[in-house]
């Protein structure tokens, strides 16, 4: 038997209901583990085919950077969208900081298999493009005896930080590109049903604020000519970035998480971005699900997912269902 075959007798025989949801945590690039959780929750088969039915996939974002395969993660959830909206079904992916981080070209958690992803036997042409067009800015940016790329060995030293392929990821994420465009059209929080998912969280700053508001902010942020310079897209207690949840004590966050539930009228908020060793970590008596079980092979390679069916909501892990508060 292989692998696959071995995950696919793992598969749980979950009821294909409209009111079931799966949410999957982060999976920083690691293709095969992905797919396993997929399958094992039965709403994908081996050949990533969409097999849910009228159920609710939410991805909690951090698809990309740490591992090889973030690409082809993409390609997936791009290609299960339509399949479960033909069955009735939806696909959901929230945007991560990794996300915003892709986008905004801070690309210092990039591997080397991703931009391996992005060659083509024209990548050396479009690196020397790519350069061109960088030499320009330098050339306008400052005074000669400012310029780095006067210096000796410059060329040398930015080729070995940039590598082949990288030029045709940047295009990819730019607001033209495939995937720059399809996630400047993902959202930012997601209600369905009595849960809220919501990639780090949403702290007492943002309360008041709806996912409308987070998707605009986020697009006038992404579009400036520098991102940072907004401020929402780095903000230690946006969205994307906050930790507070894992960070102060459960007492300290009774009343924020109470108020923001009745805000979204949900009785719980599932949410990635702070890995937990193995395993779905419910905070609050599971008003709140930590779903960031590590799923990558770099953090241990867990395959788990949250199942929402039926108001419960349960920990699937390599197979088997364990309820959570």
């Amino acid at each position: 038997m292989n692998r696959r075959e071995w995950m696919l007798g793992m598969a749980v025989a979950l009821q294909p209901e409209a009111g079931r949801v799966v949410a999957v945590g982060d999976v920083h690039g690691d293709y095969e583990r992905f797919l396993d959780v997929l399958i094992m929750a039965n709403v994908a088969n081996a050949r990533g085919r969409w097999t849910g039915g009228s159920a609710t996939l939410v991805q909690l974002g951090d698809v990309l950077h740490r591992g090889p395969a973030s690409r082809r993660c993409l390609d997936l959830l791009m290609k299960l969208e339509p399949q479960a909206k033909s069955a009735g079904g939806r696909v959901e992916m929230l945007l991560g900081n990794h996300e915003v981080m892709r986008m905004m070209g801070d690309f210092r958690y990039v591997s080397p298999g991703e931009d391996a992803e992005f060659r083509t036997p024209r990548s050396p042409r479009e690196r020397d493009l790519y350069f061109e067009t960088y030499l320009e800015v330098l050339r306008h940016e400052g005074r000669p005896m400012d310029r780095p790329d006067l210096a000796m060995g410059f060329r040398e030293r930015w080729e070995a930080s940039f590598p082949l392929g990288r030029a045709e990821m940047i295009k990819a994420f730019g607001d033209r590109g495939v995937y720059g465009k399809w996630l400047r059209n993902r959202p930012v929080a997601f209600a369905a049903g009595e849960t809220l998912f919501v990639h780090a969280g949403i702290s007492p700053k943002y309360l008041m604020w709806d996912n409308g508001r987070f998707v605009d902010r986020f697009r006038h942020d992404i579009d400036m000519q520098d991102p940072e310079a907004g401020g929402f897209l780095t903000d230690e207690l946006g969205p994307f970035w906050w930790r507070g949840l894992v960070q102060q004590p459960e007492s300290e966050l009774a009343g924020h998480i109470d108020a923001l539930l009745e805000r979204w009228n949900v009785r719980r908020m599932v949410v990635g971005h702070m890995p937990q060793k193995g395993r779905v970590r419910p905070l609050l008596g599971g008003k709140v699900l930590l779903a960031d079980a590590g799923l990558s092979s770099l953090y241990g390679g867990a395959r788990a997912c949250v199942v929402i069916e039926g108001g419960r909501a349960r920990m699937l892990l390599e197979g088997k269902l364990i309820q959570l508060p």
